[in-house]
């Protein structure tokens, strides 16, 4: 089954920080593209291991940084 995910990617500290909004499930690597694979292998691990499809969203926090991040780019692009 195909699923489209969102994906929020973040700086904590030295390290990148991705966080799945659909499913609680998130990952860090060194770089972007680490941080991007250590998710994907996470997620298939998750996906194999549970039934993820009744796996908790993301915490509300990181719904409202994504709404935050939209609004901001509506103004921005608003005459």
């Amino acid at each position: 089954m195909r699923a489209e995910l969102t994906l929020i990617v973040m700086i904590e500290g030295p390290s990148w920080a991705v966080q799945c909004l659909e499913f609680d499930i998130a990952a860090q690597g060194d770089t972007v593209a680490e941080a991007l694979k250590d998710f994907a292998a996470t997620f298939d691990a998750e996906r194999k291991i549970n039934n993820i499809w009744g796996a908790p969203r993301a915490p509300v926090c990181y719904w409202n940084t994504l709404r935050d991040k939209l609004c901001e780019e509506c103004e921005r692009t608003t005459p």
